[in-house]
């Protein structure tokens, strides 16, 4: 019969297999509440697969053993994980984003158990995508490859908390840093030429009011007419229409402070009164063809304008009026950089544009305050000085 050393129930069993010595032992999924068996071999002896095995015990005993599912592969782990971050109702562009950029791992260390799974590994992979990662083999961003190495870091996090393994070997991998993006925007000229050119378009008030009040794309294609107050001057950004998977779907803003009220001054009630007048002609035309969703920038037939249509437009408008063609997200800087060269307080553009810390719009946009620094400096001296 083969030699075998049974312990007492739960306590495990060591083995003959092969030429040496295996131990085995049990564990409870605590997600399922199933039993399954775990064992490590190539023990030389069998007092070294009952040492190991101790150890194992005790582990289970204080609570510090971590069951490492050895079958389990990285590209398994980045699919469970993603189903973990949908339940925890990120935002659907954020599970976009990550679900693109597992597109660029899997191919490279999906395959690999995440068990066998080294620093090295993710490093060689960053290395390979900042080569050669894009398309036909050109080199990949460094943001883009910086958001590689964070998807891996944060799946392989859910995975130690979840017991799957003893650590995080995406810790010390050598993620590259990422280039900022330059901040483009128009100066006080430019943007009249390109309100100038938005006034002449059926679509125009979306992007004055991207010009004028900095709202974001999302923003102001999910604006409806029940968040408007045309009579008390101000509109309230609650919801916001954004891309999903190719779909047009509406969501929340991504913080507090983005659900916001924003004033509109007499020109701005203008032109949304008109842009009320030409939608309900073309209402009237579209008759029962008309979709009734109360959106104010919508096609002729009352349907929400898509994301992509929006900036497809902005860049046409640009064009036509003869300025830098620059992102649409870009009027947003364009708004706080003449808000702020105009002597507006800090707090009160951060507030406008839906920005939680005003230290953030200072950091971002502090280089455009006009002899801040200057006149701070020539006050103190008066007052101290007497002069």
């Amino acid at each position: 019969m083969t030699e075998m050393t049974r312990r007492a129930k739960g306590t495990g069993t060591v083995r003959p297999k092969g030429a040496g010595w295996a131990a085995c032992w049990w564990i409870t999924d605590p997600g399922t509440g199933k039993r399954a068996q775990r064992s490590k071999s190539g023990f030389a002896t069998k007092p070294k697969a009952e040492a190991y095995l101790r150890k194992i015990m005790v582990a289970k005993d204080d609570g510090t053993h971590v069951d490492q599912d050895r079958k389990l592969t990285v590209g398994q782990l980045l699919d469970s994980w993603l189903v973990a971050k949908q339940v925890e109702g990120c935002r659907p562009t954020t599970l976009d984003s990550y679900t693109h950029t597992m597109k660029w791992i899997k191919p490279r260390i999906g395959g690999l158990k995440v068990a066998a799974l080294t620093t090295e590994h993710v490093d060689a992979m960053l290395a390979e995508l900042l080569a050669h990662g894009a398309r036909n083999g050109q080199p990949l961003s460094a943001r883009s490859v910086q958001l590689a190495g964070t998807v891996v870091r944060m799946a392989l996090r859910w995975a130690v908390k979840r017991g799957h393994v003893a650590r995080n070997v995406a810790t010390d991998a050598a993620v590259p840093g990422a280039n900022s993006r330059k901040m483009r925007y128009w100066d006080g000229p430019s943007a009249r030429k390109y309100i100038a050119a938005a006034q002449a378009d059926r679509e125009g008030p979306l992007y004055v009011l991207g010009v004028l009040r900095g709202m974001r794309r999302g923003e102001l294609c999910g604006l409806r007419w029940s968040a408007v107050d045309l009579d008390g001057g101000a509109l309230r950004v609650s919801e916001t229409l954004i891309l999903s998977d190719g779909r047009a779907i509406t969501s929340k803003p991504k913080t507090e402070a983005g659900n916001r009220r924003v004033p509109l001054d007499p020109f701005l009630v203008g032109v949304l009164r008109e842009q009320r007048k030409r939608q309900l002609v073309e209402r009237m035309a579209a008759g029962s063809a008309w979709t009734d969703e109360g959106y104010v920038f919508t096609d002729e037939l009352g349907r929400p304008l898509r994301p992509e249509h929006v900036s497809d437009k902005h860049a046409a408008l640009a064009k036509a009026a003869g300025v830098e063609v620059i992102r649409f997200h870009d009027l947003r800087h364009t708004c706080a950089t003449l808000l702020l060269a105009a002597g507006v307080p800090v707090s009160t553009v951060a507030e406008m544009l839906g920005q939680a810390d005003p230290s953030v719009t200072l950091r971002v946009y502090g280089h455009v305050i006009p002899g801040h620094a200057d006149a701070a400096g020539e006050a103190l001296t008066a007052s101290v000085m007497g002069l």
